[in-house]
């Protein structure tokens, strides 16, 4: 998550060069997670050189602060309206509904990637520091 997070703010946004192409929304709701916020779930349906595909990725990094950004989304996304699809040509598989830099979505992936780096850390540590003789003999 640090690297991915770091990555998608040091380099361009290579969706941005993905092909646009016409979709529909087949699904649209908010799941609720009980261990984290709320989820948007958008599912769309795209045709490309006569293949037809399924979405489900609103967007290159996805972070959920809250129900409010998730309602947001299925606000924005509703069932059988018609959106643009941004598809990665080498692969027509891969696509998003909203291919921009999202900054604070980067943010929540570093921020997400030092605390896991810094609790594995101090599990560590931890683990270490009763099989260290100079930290014992205090």
């Amino acid at each position: 998550m640090l690297g991915r997070g770091l990555a998608r703010l040091a380099r361009p946004n290579p969706e941005l060069q993905w092909l646009a192409v016409s979709g529909q929304i087949l699904e649209a709701r908010v799941e609720d997670d009980p261990d984290s916020a709320s989820v948007a779930r958008i599912r769309y349906a795209y045709r490309y050189q006569q293949a037809c595909h399924e979405g489900r990725r609103i967007a290159p990094v996805e972070i959920w602060l809250g129900d409010s950004t998730a309602k947001k989304f299925v606000n924005k996304y509703p069932p059988n309206a018609s959106v643009t699809v941004y598809l990665n040509p080498k692969k027509p598989t891969e696509a998003v509904l909203e291919p921009q830099q999202q900054p604070m979505a980067a943010f929540g992936s570093i921020l997400f990637g030092v605390t896991f780096v810094i609790s594995g850390s101090m599990v560590w540590f931890f683990q270490l520091m009763p099989k260290m003789p100079l930290l014992n003999s205090w």
